[in-house]
Parts: C-alpha cells; structure tokens; sequence
C-alpha cells in the first residue's frame, strides 16, 4: 500500500471518504483483500480497531490500483483517530509492507489554524518598516477567530517568548486579528511592524525568516496544537546586494562542442546596488556547482558574462556565448545536461543571503541524435461508450538529428500516461498508434489517430473522466538525448452517458457601487454526450475560487443571482442573463474594493456530470465602490525611429471606475512586455520618454493624451538587439486610490530603436482554386517600417500549416516555393505592390493528391539586418489544388 489519505476532520457521525492506492509489487496475479479502521493510536489491531470499511481489487503483477471508500466517523469519543487499512494476501511474499497509517484526523466540533504562507518584501534595512501578508486557513469542523503574529527568527524554527522563561530567540514583528474562519476557509492578513534582528544574533547574520504563529497564546482550543507556526521565508535585513536568477533560456539540443548563446535573467533583491558576473555551467543534476580555485568544480563552464550594476530591485538579462562541453566526469552515455548558471558578485561585500545564487536552469540535449516530444494533444470534449474518437497530436523534434517515430493515443485515469508493455501491463488502454514521418530538428507535425473509446480494465465503474494523453516513441526504439519527456497528459475526456456543463465566459460592467443593481452576461456549454438543462449562480468573490453557498456553512462569496438553463444538446452554447444587487461578501475586508465577478453551473450538484471540478468560471475583477479605475486604452506611436530622435506618441486612458478624477501617464520604453516605472529608491530598466497630465476623465469616458519626448533607450545588448516596446503607466505613482490598483500599464506596440530598414508585408491576394502544376499568381504588397532605405526579396510558398517553413542548416524546408521577387529601393514609410508568379504544386510527395494548402510570403528571407527578424511572414488565405 503506496497511499492512504482522509481528511483533515470530520463532524462526529457524518460520512467521509478515504482513499488508499494499492500495489502488486509481486510475479503474480491476485486480489488484495484489505480492512479499513478507525484507530485512537497509530497501531492497528483488529481485534480493539473499529472495522469501517473494506475493499478488494484485482491486480496483475506490477499493476497499481486507487480505491476510494466511504466510511462513517462513529467513534466513542471526540479527538484525534487514525485512520488504518491492512491487506492480506496468502501468497504474500512480504507482509510488512501490508499495514498503512493516514494522517491524525478530528473528529468532533473544534477549529483548527494553520498558517499556508508568509509573503512580504525580499529585503529590508534594519528598523525599517516592513508589511507581510499571512494567509490562514481553518482546516476544520468548527467556525471561529484568532490572532496571527509575525516573528524573525535566526532559523526555520519559530518559537513564541515566554513570560517566565528566558530571553526571547525571535523577535515579534507584528499582530493582527483574523476574523472568524468557517470550516475550509481561508483569509490573508496584513501584518506591519519594524525589521527588527532577535536579539542574540551576531552581526554577520543578515538572512533571517520571516514566519509567523497563528494563535500565538493558545487562547483556541483546537484539534492539533503543534500546527500553528509557518517558517515563511528568508528575509535579508542589511544594508547589501542579493543577486539571484531567475530563469535560464537557450537550445533545446547542440552538438557537443557547438557553440550556442543563452540568456540569463538576473536580479538584485537586496538594498544596495552592485554590479556583478554570471556564470553558464553543464550538469549532470540539478545541483549547480560554481567553480572556485580551492574546490574545481563538478560542473563544465560554458561561458561567463558581466552584470550590469543593479539598483535594487532591478532585473537584466544577460546574453551568454559559451561551448557545449560536458562535464569532464560524466559518463558517455549521459547526453542529458541541465543547462544551469551561477551569479555572483564582483566586489568582495557579502551579499544578505549568501545561498541563493544558482538556478538549475533546464535540461539541454547534448549530442548526435534527436529527441521528440508532444507539444499538444486536441479531440472532442465527450464520446459515448465504445465510440469511435479522432484525437490530433503534434510532435516536435528537438534534437540535432532528423529522424521518425511512432506515437501512441492512451486513455488513463490519471495525468501519468503508461504505455502498455508484456511485462508490466498498463492500467492505461491504447486507443491507437500512428507513424509519425521523419522530422528535422526543429520541425513539428500533427498527426490523427483514431479509435475505439474503452476505459481501461482497471477503472471502477463510476469513474467517467479520463485523460486522453499520448507516448511518443512508446517501444524505446530510437536512442532520444532526452528520454524523459516522451508524454503528455492531454485533457480529460468524458467517457459514457451524461451531460458536461462548463462555463466559457462572464460579461458584465467595469465597476458598480455597492448594492448597486449589477447585469451579467453567462455563456454556459454543454460538452456532454446528452441534452440537459441545469442552473447558473453568479457570485462575487474576493478571489478567483468562486465557492458556491453551502448549506452546511455560511457562504464565503456573495450571490448576486442565479437563473434556470434551458437544455442545452451535446455541443450546444447558450448565455443567460442574470441580474441582482451589487453586494460584496459578508467576511470581505473594507479595504478590498476589487472582487471577482463569476459563476458556477449546476451550483447545487443537481446534475451527475462526467467532470465535477470544471463548473466554476472566475470571470473577471469588478470594482466595487466609489472611485475612478483607470486604464490604458491603447498606446499609438511610430514604427521606427533613430536613437535620440524626437519621438510623440498617443496614449488613450480611460475611467472605468465610478467617480470622475484626474491623474498623470508617463511614456516609456521597455525592452520586454514588462513595464517599470522607475522608483524613487534608484533607476529602472526601462527609460522614460515623456509624462502628462490627464485632464478630469468622467466614468466611462476616455481621452487621448499626446506625449513627447526622445527614443533614449538601452544601448543594443548585441548586434541587431533594436526592439522596444512602446508602454505607458497611467497614475504612475499612485497618487490616485483606485477601484483596482494592478491594471494601469500597458505594453504598447513594439517600436524599432536603430539605423535599419523594417521590411513586413502589409498585403496578399491569392485565387483559392488551381490545379497541380497550374500557373498561379499572387499579388502582395511590401513596406518598409524602418529608418533607413533598402531593397529585398520575397518568397511566395505554398503550406500545409500555418508556419511558413524556410530551408535552415537543420534541413530542407517542407513548404513548396511558388515564386520569388525583387523590390525596388524602398525609403523609409514607402510600400511596392509586386505580382509573383509561379506554379501551384502541392507540398505532398503525390502531386494528384488534393487538399486545401496555405498560401503564405516571406520578405527578406535570407535573414538580412533588419530592426525586427520575427515580423517577415504573411499567411494568406487558403487554396484548393486539385489534380
């Protein structure tokens, strides 16, 4: 037995369910024939225990069962019971392995704190104030409040003062009160004090943990005591940098020795700014060892690159070029590395936490050979029992070599996707395989399969929802670099008789004033295999787990309505309109003027639907209250401009709130989607180009603010780096309370910084009927964006996906060309309308086979020096060829 779970507590009499998974580690088939008890200790005895359950599964050799079991907590008194189970088997080779305890479970009418997490700031300088949020949640039968208090502590072990004991170890941030909890429920909390080290702690120590203690006086009696304290996490509290990476992007494959160029995000979080280096090293595990003179390393370096100096706060990506070279110790059949890297600091001043400084990074292929993966798996939402199914499954090749493969449609009662094999058979039934065709590195193909739906063997009789996943390379017949990453889970599948309700969108308004009538928009599907009708709730919530009222507890979300569904047959839509009152939920902080406004289909469990846990929609925040709420409408600019020329640029800002107010925007340029504005506390990644001020704008209104200033962006990081975007912040500095505080930025449209042409093609007209080897001619229009003049080609293809595909040093494109032309020199903002004609010759091996094909072009398709490489493709519509 691998698992036994119940849960946490439990009114005394009531029903439970427990679930147990279950084994056959042995060479033969059996039945495993268990008992389920209600224990007051941790040993099981069947002649003291309580029986409450059993269960008896069939298993072959290898085959792993879950089994679920509903038992009933009638015990003789109230406190902490176990659960047990114990199986038996004659021909059990080993029975100490038979025997598995759950967790301590209440049983009776008490609450019960926990503490889920600790989140505040990264770093602090000492005495400074900071604020956390500390989220608790009642585990248990009981509603009820408490107090949370807020610690620094040299370790993980948070401990309480003692009156009559000695000196405190940690130090109290802050209290707050929590309100009263119902069974299940959670609630954040913030709690401000000033960052304070305990006492006994010596100088040099700057990394402490913020944690927190719920019911810190024992003032509620609760089921568990010795759960109420969370470790948080570490703080920095001193005047110093803290670099850490934050992620790692470069190569799925190269070739051993291949050169090859990775980007590596690095922040400073501490209160210092510093400049500092990055190091790229290959692994063999996740553990990231940076080399020193005193200690070589385990890992190979790749290449190292400096850090530009970092405020606090601040985030750089760097771009490391470096060689694929193994680590000296590993073995030659290892072809697998992580791809990890290190920061560390130039000056010799100790950073505030000094253990943080590496990153796994991912797992890089190095070597000859390929490596396949599944990048989506697509079919219908339901089928009936025995039905036939058409599932869609696109395969990518990774590696460095070309090479084909098989994959495999599974049908699984959970997101491990097994292919069957003669020595261990799957509890997962194949639906199909198909070929996949040879694939060059880099290159995707979809595949279908069909086949007959048949749960598989070992699935209990109520179960209805299974993953359709799929296997590429399910028999281990190609040598792959990486070997781990042949499946995916796809989606669940309805499988039987019965409707699957599921909610596809909330409309509604922006912002209301509380108990203001309020009219929302429900779109409700039905992607079962029979017509049913049901009901929708529309509920607001202070977060985006919308929890339909409950009997048994008060709600935790405020219904504003509910409205009848009309039956809806399998496949079919409809929308529903309900209206009620703004009211916010009653256990709701006066401060939370953001709520989400959702819905949950089938609220009260009326219907027995295939999938039970996809009812809910989250919708969307509404403002609740009296206040403006402004946003970006759109951010209208230049194509292109020189570095340090004059730049004006269009900012819409809307008012979606409920009151009228002014306020200011600021213009900026970012080089990713991410836009900052610079603090007061230093400088940001991202340059401000312009501010203005935004006249009083009226609920509902929008204006359009000009803004001027000069394209002084980030120095290229390497050759061809021209690309901004062009975003703006409205209330940049938050002198405006608004309904939400989190959506004032938009990313804008990209902007090109440099002295290059721009080359796109704005324009294509193409027939939607030829035959084979007919002439066919398409008429497209190209322009240049850019700065500077300059004249290119363009390629006229013909595809079977929406990918244009050129030939690359990874192989032969598998697009057919049509044709190919020359512009004229085109000056910056200047347009060509050009004819190609060619040929329309399917890109199939068989020309009389026909189909529906893409047609698409390609400007610049050798790659010259442009200010942006990824805008060059236009996919036109679709064309019929016929044989």
């Amino acid at each position: 037995m691998t698992e036994l779970s119940a849960p946490h507590s439990v009114h005394p009499g009531l029903s439970f369910e427990v679930t147990a998974t279950i084994c056959n580690q042995g060479g033969m088939a059996g039945s495993a024939r268990g008992g389920l008890f209600l224990s007051s200790d941790t040993v099981i005895s069947e002649e003291t225990d309580r029986r409450v359950g059993q269960f008896d599964p069939f298993l072959a050799p290898g085959e792993c069962r879950r089994q679920k079991a509903t038992v009933y907590a009638q015990v003789p008194s109230e406190g902490i019971w176990y659960v047990g189970a114990r199986i038996s088997t004659p021909e059990d080779a080993d029975p100490s392995n038979d025997t598995r305890i759950s967790a301590p479970l209440g049983i009776g009418f008490q609450p019960d704190f926990v503490i889920t997490s600790v989140k505040g700031p990264a770093s602090v300088e000492p005495g400074q104030s900071l604020s956390a949020q500390v989220t608790v949640c009642n585990l248990s039968t009981q509603a009820g409040g408490t107090r949370v208090s807020l610690f620094l502590s040299e370790d993980a072990n948070i401990r309480l003062p003692s009156p009559a004991g000695p000196p405190p170890e940690d130090i109290l941030v802050g209290e707050a009160s929590v309100p009263p909890l119902f069974s299940g429920q959670c609630t954040t909390v913030p709690v401000s004090g000033l960052a304070l080290p305990p006492p006994p702690s010596r100088p040099d120590i700057r990394a402490f943990h913020l944690g927190a203690v719920v019911d810190p006086n024992n003032a509620i009696p609760e089921f568990f005591e010795d759960n109420n304290t969370h470790p948080g996490y570490l703080l920095g509290v001193g005047s110093g940098a803290d670099f850490l990476i934050t992620s790692v992007k470069g190569p799925a494959s190269v070739q051993p020795g291949q050169s090859f160029t990775s980007e590596v995000t690095v922040c400073n979080q501490g209160t210092r700014a510093d400049f500092s280096r990055v190091s790229l090293l290959l692994s063999e595990d996740a553990s990231i060892r940076i080399p020193s003179p005193s200690a070589p390393s385990e890992d190979s370096l790749v290449g190292d690159a400096p850090v530009p100096l970092l405020v606090p706060g601040q985030c750089s990506t760097v771009f490391v070029l470096g060689q694929a070279q193994p680590p000296a110790t590993s073995s030659p059949d290892v072809r697998a590395f992580h791809l990890g890297a290190g920061v560390y600091r130039n000056s010799a001043t100790l950073e505030l936490i000094e253990d943080n400084n590496t990153h796994p990074g991912y797992l890089l292929g190095v070597g000859s050979g390929a490596d396949f993966f599944i990048t989506s798996v697509k079919g219908p939402a339901s089928v009936g029992p025995g039905q036939a199914l058409t599932a869609q499954v696109a395969v990518c090749n990774q590696g460095t070599q070309a090479g084909g493969t098989r994959v495999a449609l599974l049908l699984s009662e959970d997101a491990s996707i097994r292919a069957p094999s003669p020595s261990a058979p799957s509890g997962d039934a194949l639906v199909g395989v198909v070929q996949v065709p040879s694939l060059f590195p880099g290159r995707c193909a979809t595949v279908s399969l069909s086949g007959s739906i048949s749960p598989p063997p070992v699935s209990g009789p109520d179960t209805r929802a299974f993953h359709l996943g799929a296997m590429v390379d399910p028999d281990n017949t190609t040598q792959e670099l990486i070997e781990g990453n042949n499946t995916h889970s796809g989606y669940l599948l309805g499988v039987g008789t019965g409707a699957d309700f599921v909610i596809t969108s909330v409309k509604g308004p922006a912002s209301v004033q509380p108990g203001q009538p309020l009219t929302a928009q429900v779109t409700v599907c039905n992607q079962g295999t029979v017509a049913e009708s049901t009901r929708v709730a529309l509920l607001l919530s202070e977060d985006a787990s919308i929890r339909p009222p409950s009997p048994s507890a008060p709600p935790e979300d405020s219904l504003v309505s509910q409205a009848p569904v009309s039956q809806l047959a399998p496949g079919q839509c409809a929308t529903v309109s309900l209206s009620g009152s703004a009211q916010v939920p009653p256990m709701s902080r006066p401060d939370v003027r953001a709520f989400h406004l959702g819905a949950v289909v089938d609220p009260d469990n009326a219907t027995p639907e295939f999938i039970e846990d996809n009812n809910t929609h989250s919708g969307y925040l509404l403002g609740v209250g009296a206040g403006a709420d402004f946003v970006i409408g759109s951010v209208k600019g230049p194509a292109s401009v020189y570095p340090g020329q004059p730049l004006t640029a269009e900012v819409a800002v809307c008012n979606q709130g409920t009151r009228a107010e002014s306020t200011r925007v600021t213009l900026l340029l970012s080089k990713d989607e991410s836009i900052r504005v610079p603090s007061s506390s230093g400088s940001s990644e991202d340059v401000i180009v312009g501010d203005q001020p935004v006249p009083s704008v009226l609920p509902g209104q929008c204006v359009t603010v000009t803004i001027s200033g000069q394209a002084s962006g980030e120095p290229p990081r390497w050759p061809g780096d021209f690309g901004f975007y062009l975003g703006a912040v409205v209330d940049p500095n938050n002198a405006t309370p608004e309904l939400i505080e989190d959506n004032n930025i938009h990313s804008g449209d990209r902007l090109g910084v440099g002295p290059e042409a721009d080359f796109v093609i704005s324009e294509m007209e193409s027939p939607v009927f030829a035959r084979s080897g007919q002439s066919l001619g398409v008429q497209l229009t190209v322009c240049n964006q850019g700065t500077r003049a300059g004249s290119t080609r363009v390629r006229v293809l013909l595809s079977t996906d929406a990918t244009l595909d050129l030939p690359s040093p990874q192989g032969p494109s598998e697009d057919v060309l049509v044709g190919e032309v020359s512009t004229q020199v085109l000056q910056p903002g200047w347009c060509q309308t050009l004819s190609v004609t060619g040929n329309a010759h399917p890109p199939q091996a068989n020309p009389d086979t026909p189909g529906l094909y893409y047609v698409g072009a390609v400007v610049n398709p050798v790659g010259g020096p442009e200010l942006f490489t990824d805008n060059n493709t236009l996919l036109g519509g679709w064309i019929y060829i016929a044989p």
